[in-house]
């Protein structure tokens, strides 16, 4: 310590540390969440940080956060006039635990008020699925933000509502979604969140509409098509074919999906998830030249041929769920995304025309064998493309679990977050 006098008065010049420990602390925020416009906002209603004093009760209007630590409020210098300063250390407690009470509170309703808000505006409100002909685009807006239930059983609640539209010429799908069940989250993790089929069928729907999955296949075509393309190699399930055609001629399939009646999902808990009534029509036709090596065409290059029969398959298809983290290619943000694999596929036969007399259904029957793998495939390939789900840039889902439910699917997920 040093000291230099001015008269009377004796300045003291000195340096050191101090130790603050903070004891009893309760941090509280009552937060107000609203929805206005289609979009979630946050209000923060009353903040309280008490350092050292006797914890007391604190009454949240509608969303609280409540941290408790645990010890006493203390203040101890050190250094050179140390010894001064712990004499007013009692006087300076008060002041000093003000001080800090004052700035946790600014801090959190800052936080609050406008880097939550921030956070949620990340919400998109729009999302983009598929592509070309399939591409599918999708309206969202929150339709509610509010907590359910009061102290540890509250709930915070985040719905969005949906419009699905045909990119191409946008026309609103029609597929309403039904009631989604009540939101129960385990207590291991932080958030269940729940996605109605009916935005996965309006995906479907698109494609049905565009003929997107419409496709024409021939024998020099690229890529193996399962059935025969040869006269003589049907007949083994249709003899006639044969018998007209006793020259092996090679034949053309188209395949087109009836826009008029596009399959649906269907969640529950005992069946899972699955697509009913994926309703396919082959048209097969006799050609009286080889086909060119035109590849595997889609939505037209069809060449001319004489039409024998056509068939008409309906397929149902079981899928497994799963829940990953991709990043979006529009936002560059990491977010969840799920993917579904064939786990169960059937099939149903039926003759829509035929130019060479009726055939027997049960001679079809081991066509079964060799389209459902050629089926499974193609339907992996579209499922393993995935369906982004609407969530905050930056947050990824950790450890998901994917239950199904009455009318939803849920994914039970703790989560990361990162700015």
């Amino acid at each position: 310590m040093q000291s230099e006098h001015y008269g009377s008065v004796c300045a003291v010049k000195s340096s050191g540390t101090i130790d603050i420990t903070p004891g009893d602390v309760t941090v509280g925020a009552a937060v107000e969440v609203s929805s206005p416009g289609g979009t979630a906002h946050v209000t923060a209603a009353g903040v309280h940080a008490n350092f050292g004093e006797q914890s007391r009760s604190i009454v949240f209007r509608r969303f609280a956060v409540t941290v408790f630590l645990a010890g006493s409020f203390k203040v101890k210098f050190h250094g050179g006039a140390s010894w001064l300063y712990n004499i007013l250390s009692s006087l300076l407690k008060g002041t000093l635990r003000k001080a800090i009470a004052k700035a946790v509170d600014g801090a959190l309703t800052n936080a609050i008020n406008n880097k939550a808000n921030q956070i949620l505006a990340r919400l998109p409100a729009q999302m983009h699925l598929g592509g070309g002909n399939s591409s599918t685009t999708y309206e969202l807006a929150v339709s509610e933000f509010a907590v359910r239930g009061a102290g540890g059983a509250a709930t915070a609640i985040l719905g969005m509502a949906s419009k699905a539209h045909n990119a191409r010429n946008d026309a609103l799908c029609p597929i309403a979604a039904p009631a989604m069940p009540a939101i129960v989250t385990p207590a291991h993790y932080m958030l269940q969140a729940q996605l109605s089929p009916a935005l996965l069928s309006c995906a479907v729907w698109t494609a049905y509409q565009n003929r997107a999955l419409d496709a024409y296949y021939t024998k020099a075509a690229r890529g193996a098509f399962p059935l025969p393309l040869t006269t003589k190699g049907w007949s083994l399930f249709v003899p006639a074919l044969a018998q007209k055609y006793p020259a092996d001629l090679p034949m053309d399939a188209r395949i087109t999906f009836a826009s008029g009646s596009p399959p649906q999902l269907v969640a529950s808990p005992a069946g899972g998830l699955v697509l009913h009534n994926l309703s396919t029509v082959f048209n097969f036709g006799a050609m009286q030249q080889q086909a060119g090596a035109a590849g595997f065409l889609r939505g037209g290059g069809l060449q001319a041929s004489t039409p024998v029969f056509s068939l008409g398959v309906i397929f149902d298809v079981g899928f497994k769920v799963t829940s990953v983290n991709e990043r979006n290619t529009q936002t560059g943000h990491m977010g969840p995304v799920l993917k579904f694999a064939v786990t169960a596929l059937s099939a149903k036969f039926t003759v829509l025309r035929s130019s060479i007399g009726s055939f027997q259904l049960e001679s079809l029957q081991g066509l079964t064998d060799l389209l459902l793998p050629f089926m499974k495939t193609s339907i992996n390939y579209f499922g393993g493309m995935g369906f982004p789900l609407p969530a905050l840039g930056g947050m990824a889902f950790s450890t998901p679990a994917v239950v199904f439910q009455n009318n939803a699917l849920a994914i039970n997920t703790n989560i990361t977050f990162s700015m």
